[in-house]
């Protein structure tokens, strides 16, 4: 099982987002680590750090998260990222430099949150920066938000790192707890995996996933559409993470989820989590066969 580590105090409350988070000092470490409480009868904790593991068993860069516990409240902890020499810039902060009037301050539903302008500012950030890899890079979170049904890739879920000597990456890749549908219940799970309702079933769960991007004419895009999007702007890319996905097996993942302790996921929620990242693995190799000719 993984282990569910124990946080005994707070150091600083962090303001960013939605949810209730504070930072940690380690001592031991030598660096700051992030608590963050998942929601109340959704399964965000877990989400959290299967999607770690799965990043991880892709190669994907990604911050690294653990179960916690504070004061018998359920959560995560993930270290800091960002070395005490640089400074982190989201993505908002970036819009807002190419275009004065966007809503920095505005997550969902921003019309001029447009992916085509997303990709395009980070292949202009890596030729100006000279950051090899990182276009691939970040068509590789927009391939894995699909495969795991991520919805909250917003602008403030991406972003990059300036050191002291302003040397400029792209950050990893964090926040995943709207994963996985683990929004939805125990009951729901069970009865998705098992109606023979077509517009009830995993299928049709994974279709519907939206991001918070949108299109050059302002229509929302699927996390599907996204990827052909991606493959569009950049196909070897797109296609060099989607053989990667291609080769995860259904033990991969049972081995993944027998380590959640049983008291912070239902079996039913395994039976439908695990069908959600096949049907999207599936539809995610049936766009390879169609764009990477």
């Amino acid at each position: 099982m993984y282990e569910v580590f124990e946080i005994s105090s707070k150091s600083e409350i962090e303001q960013l987002g939605t949810k209730e988070k504070f930072w940690v000092n380690d001592a031991e470490k030598g660096f700051k680590q992030l608590f963050k409480l998942g929601r109340d009868k959704t399964g965000e904790n877990w989400a959290e750090k299967v999607a770690c593991e799965l990043a991880n068993l892709l190669g994907l860069p990604h911050a690294h998260y653990e179960l916690a516990k504070y004061e018998e409240q359920m959560g995560t902890v993930s270290d800091s990222f960002v070395p005490s020499n640089s400074r982190f810039i989201h993505g908002n902060e970036l819009l807002a430099k190419v275009n004065r009037e966007y809503p920095v301050d505005q997550f969902y539903r921003v019309r001029d949150y447009k992916l085509e302008i997303v990709l395009s500012l980070v292949r202009l950030m890596e030729r100006n920066n000279s950051i090899m890899g990182s276009l691939n890079q970040f068509i590789g979170y927009i391939v894995f938000d699909c495969l795991i049904a991520n919805q909250d890739r917003h602008h403030e879920n991406w972003g990059y790192l300036v050191d002291e000597t302003r040397k400029v990456t792209l950050a990893p890749t964090y926040d995943h707890a709207a994963g996985f549908g683990c929004k939805v219940s125990a009951e729901d799970a069970k009865r998705r995996v098992e109606t023979n309702d077509m517009k009830f079933t995993v299928e049709s769960f994974c279709r519907r996933a939206k991001t918070p991007f949108y299109t050059k004419d302002e229509k929302k895009v699927s996390t599907y559409g996204a990827c052909r999007i991606a493959a569009k702007f950049d196909k070897d890319a797109f296609c060099d993470w989607v053989d990667k996905v291609g080769k995860i097996q259904m033990k991969d993942l049972e081995n993944i989820f027998a380590q959640i302790p049983s008291e912070w996921i239902e079996q039913d929620v395994i039976t439908f989590s695990i069908r959600v990242i096949q049907v999207n693995q599936k539809r995610l190799l049936a766009l390879k066969e169609e764009v990477c000719l």
